[in-house]
């Protein structure tokens, strides 16, 4: 009799440490695997992910991923986890089978944004050769507009406006084009816009982001949604 009481009290024993632990495992191996997916999909220079609450949240840090081509400083994300997530699919369609909605913050430098377009291929008939100056109240951006008509004709152009979000990304918004110091109708202004925007595409982003404001200064612009950290959680880590 005694001997089975101590059989139960051992089991009882392991099944209510079973519980935390068992539930660290869990996170641990999910934040792995969301890890994985994630520098498949962004290769970013730096990765953290911690998982939390029971599997129920997700905090991801990324620096020197690329979105559309323009390198992102710093991304921060708040993922809440489905219940019942789907493994079928593979790359960006696992992980929205993964995410059901998150909060984000996303950094991108002025020199990142610059970088991208001195890389860009030079086109007749479009832009090249922009530099954004940003500021905390929008920014300045000069470059060349080639244009053919009879002959080919280069002019430089500079444009001020400033950064809104929209949905699937950020864009310039209320721009005042000048070429050779003339201001230019809206129907040329829209036209030259129009092959800039979205200066930087969420639609790399496979599941749904919430950010709620634009703060820009000197050297960068912040898009957040105000993600905070959990407290605790298991982490994974990955660098390039």
């Amino acid at each position: 009799m005694k001997t089975n009481i101590m059989f139960l009290t051992a089991v009882l024993l392991l099944f209510s440490l079973c519980g935390p632990l068992c539930a660290g495992e869990s996170e641990k191996a999910e934040a792995e695997n969301i890890g994985r997916l994630l520098a498949e999909k962004f290769a970013p220079e730096s990765l953290d992910v911690t998982v939390a609450a029971g599997g129920k949240l997700a905090w991801i840090e990324m620096s020197g991923s690329r979105q559309g081509g323009v390198r992102v400083a710093s991304m921060k994300l708040l993922a809440r986890l489905k219940e019942q997530p789907g493994r079928e699919a593979a790359g960006g369609r696992k992980l929205a089978s993964l995410v059901e909605s998150s909060d984000g913050e996303i950094e991108l430098l002025e020199k990142d944004v610059n970088d991208y377009f001195a890389s860009a291929p030079v086109q007749s008939g479009g832009l090249s050769n922009l530099k954004f100056d940003f500021r905390p109240q929008g920014f300045t951006a000069r470059g060349v507009y080639t244009t053919t008509m009879i002959f080919e004709i280069k002019l430089d152009v500079e444009a001020d406006g400033k950064l809104g979000l929209r949905s699937d990304g950020l864009y310039i918004e209320e721009p005042v084009v000048r070429a050779e110091g003339i201001r230019q109708p809206d129907l040329l202004t829209k036209q030259l816009i129009g092959r800039i925007n979205p200066l930087l595409s969420f639609s790399t982003i496979p599941f749904p982001v919430r950010f709620t404001s634009v703060t820009m200064t000197e050297d960068s612009v912040v898009m957040s949604g105000a993600p905070k950290p959990p407290a605790e959680g298991e982490r994974w880590t990955w660098r390039r």
